[in-house]
């Protein structure tokens, strides 16, 4: 008795069936030279399988955690009131931009209300004060996670000092903290945003139940101690050297030029300025971009008012008062004073006695 072919073993026809022996063929070859060649391959995609939803259910519980967190906005926040310069240098203490009191201060804010928590446990805790990567981005935050804040925290290079050094850990009277001998250690440059930043949070050992977010200033760079005496200054004083204004290099050109016609601070910068701008212009030989840079920072500085000077002139019967740097703030004559010397009617006799004045500047 002939048996029937089992369904689609072999089909009708005979090129089909050819096709499914030499199938056959390939899978017992392959198999006879790596017998578990299927089953490792299935396992691997079941373990890649695996791995793959495992990590996605973490990001996922990371992200719903955050937001859990988040959500819960921390009922008090650290904020630094001062602002940091733009600058430091390492071992010099760090103080406040600008003028006024150099002491950087750190509030304890309820974050409700914006006011300074002056009463009760909150308000004489210990803080701490870190380095942190100038790349954290505080600004228009709310609240960030607790670790983000401390996965920035900087620490000292292989073989430095620790970055931070001095009165590290301060306490706040009255919701207050005041920075008085901090200094940092090392340089930014070894950061890829070349800048750091300071921060401030809750001292370790401190248990304190309300939640208290940090405080982060705002970037800033430090250089070595040595490139400080090259440093040029924001603002300008009438005794520094004249190489500290915008433009001019130390023993460079502009600084000899200057050198050479007896001008070696700002003050006499400024005193050659108000009476030759022109003169002075030719000395430096500046293009006008740059001449009007170094102008521009002379004139920013702060004057000693105290300091006048009074010029009569017989000739034209004028009478000038010049400021410290030889500017005339005052002019009498007929007997009348002016304070606007530049818009009087006669002005030009103004002018001509300012250019008798200038010539005997004793």
């Amino acid at each position: 008795m002939a048996f029937k072919r089992p369904f689609g073993e072999i089909g009708d026809d005979d090129n089909n069936g050819s096709r499914y022996l030499k199938r056959q063929q390939q899978q017992r070859h392959h198999q006879r030279l790596n017998p578990h060649g299927n089953s490792i391959a299935v396992m691997e995609q079941i373990e890649f399988l695996k791995e793959y939803v495992a990590a996605q259910m973490e990001t996922s519980i990371q992200s719903i955690r955050q937001r859990a967190k988040l959500s819960q906005t921390r009922s008090f926040h650290l904020k630094f009131r001062s602002t940091l310069p733009p600058r430091l240098f390492t071992g010099n203490p760090i103080e406040a931009d600008g003028e006024g009191d150099k002491h950087v201060k750190i509030v304890l804010l309820d974050s409700n209300s914006g006011d300074v928590v002056q009463h009760g446990p909150l308000s004489s805790i210990k803080i701490e004060l870190v380095v942190l990567d100038g790349d954290f981005e505080a600004e228009g935050k709310e609240d960030w996670m607790e670790e983000e804040f401390s996965n920035k925290v900087l620490h000292e290079r292989k073989g430095r000092r620790p970055l931070l050094v001095g009165d590290c850990v301060i306490p706040m009277t009255r919701g207050v903290a005041t920075i008085y001998n901090v200094q940092v250690t090392d340089n930014s440059s070894w950061v890829r945003t070349k800048r750091f930043r300071l921060g401030a949070r809750v001292a370790n050992g401190v248990f304190v139940e309300a939640g208290i977010r940090e405080a982060v200033s705002n970037p800033f760079e430090v250089k070595d101690r040595r490139g400080e005496s090259y440093q040029k200054h924001s603002k300008p004083s009438l005794h520094d050297d004249v190489w500290r204004l915008n433009m001019i290099r130390k023993d460079g050109p502009y600084n000899r030029r200057l050198a050479e016609n007896g001008i070696h601070t700002v003050k006499d910068f400024l005193r050659q300025y108000n009476i030759n701008q022109s003169f002075l212009h030719k000395i430096l030989r500046a293009s006008n971009k740059s001449w009007e840079a170094i102008v521009k920072h002379a004139t920013s500085c702060t004057l000693d008012d105290d300091q006048c000077f009074a010029y009569w002139c017989e000739a034209e019967g004028i009478g000038l008062l010049f400021n410290c740097v030889w500017m005339v703030i005052g002019v009498t004559f007929d007997g009348n004073w002016y304070q606007t010397p530049d818009k009087i009617s006669k002005y030009q006799k103004v002018e001509k006695a300012r250019q008798m004045a200038s010539e005997n500047p004793s």
